[in-house]
């Protein structure tokens, strides 16, 4: 929203009779449950729950009453920036209060939950114990919620759930994960391999993180009698994704495209001259479903221009256009603290030279 505004600014300087709409924009990471308020209507709710490392936090999650569809952002339970650098340990860290975010929205009849930006490589064990699932060892001892502690599970119980999953799951409620990546739950393109690096993981703690994942795989599958490892998304927020999936048959789909499908954003395009999006960097990896993306295709396929602002330009002219952009503004340097200043200079300068 930040990043909105400061671009409204940057057209107020030289249009300053322009009509602008705002929109924060998610493609499942941070930054979900606004944009998904804002497109869709709802209010914001709060829960106390542990960070990923304990400490207790608030945390924001949404009701949409018209549809009875909860909003969780797993960012705001189990996020990165909830946990300070020297404490970026996937292996000691768990997604638990996500999981007591999701527990008290099970009274929805939808949960849409955002994956991405997350701590976590524990396959979701975390969340799972919140609901319920009884995770053990070879001694028959429940197992304390973090990722190091799967290398002992023995066992997977599904028995003890928690009564809200029950009536959620009798009721037919539903479940949708929007995440924007489709890496599998194990290999090299899975959670531990592609993503534990990201979170902090050091490289000889890959394999372990591998290996307890596995372990996870083998017993929650047999017990939950879904095989759902090789999904495309199962690894998204250090699998998370994969054990929602095994739970409650949940789907996967494209945050930034489920973002979009409000009617309070298709009519606004209807509407619009004009389409400004941005991104921290805009390469390769946001040609894979990346926000800025999704809205660059939307605006292409109304047949309105779209100007994308970023920090970094690492795209070809073919591929800028073959993506959508009408074109795409690389932002100078400029120290963090003058982030909002230089982004509304840059979209000025180019207002001024007739973008």
């Amino acid at each position: 929203m930040q990043a909105a505004k400061s671009m409204a600014a940057g057209v107020k300087r030289v249009l300053k009779d322009a009509e602008i709409t705002i929109f924060p924009m998610s493609d499942g990471g941070g930054g979900f449950l606004d944009a998904m308020l804002a497109m869709n209507g709802g209010r914001a709710r709060r829960i106390s729950v542990p960070a990923p490392h304990g400490r207790p936090i608030w945390v924001k999650w949404g009701m949409v009453d018209d549809t009875r569809t909860a909003i969780v952002e797993m960012a705001r339970s189990s996020g990165l920036n909830l946990v300070p650098e020297n404490a970026r340990q996937p292996l000691s860290l768990s997604s638990f209060g996500t999981g007591m975010v999701i527990r008290r929205a099970l009274a929805a009849e939808r949960l849409v939950i955002g994956l991405g930006d997350t701590a976590t490589v524990d396959g979701g064990a975390g969340i799972l114990q919140a609901l319920g699932v009884r995770l053990r060892d070879a001694d028959g001892r429940e197992l304390p919620a973090c990722a190091a502690t799967l290398a002992r599970l023995a066992s997977v119980d599904l028995s003890k759930l928690d009564p809200r999953v029950l009536d959620f799951q009798k009721r037919g409620g539903k479940i949708t994960l929007a995440c924007d990546v489709d890496n599998p739950l194990l290999g090299p393109r899975g959670a531990a391999t592609v993503f534990g690096p990201q979170k902090g993981a050091k490289r000889d703690e890959i394999p372990r993180l591998e290996r307890n994942l596995t372990q996870l795989a083998d017993l929650l599958e047999v017990a939950a009698n879904r095989r759902c490892r090789d999904l495309p998304g199962a690894g998204a927020a250090g699998g998370a994704g994969w054990a929602l999936a095994c739970l409650f048959d949940a789907e996967f789909v494209s945050g930034a495209e489920l973002v979009l499908q409000s009617s309070a954003f298709q009519a606004a395009l209807a509407r619009a001259d004009l389409v400004i999006t941005g991104e921290g960097a805009l390469d390769r990896q946001s040609l894979a479903g990346k926000g800025p993306v999704a809205v660059a295709q939307a605006a292409h396929a109304a047949r309105k221009r779209v100007i994308a602002f970023t920090g970094r330009l690492s795209l070809t002219a073919d591929k800028i256009r073959d993506a959508g952009f009408s074109s795409a503004v690389e932002l100078p340097p400029h120290p963090p603290e003058k982030a909002r200043a230089a982004l509304a200079a840059a979209v000025a300068r180019s207002f001024r030279k007739g973008a």
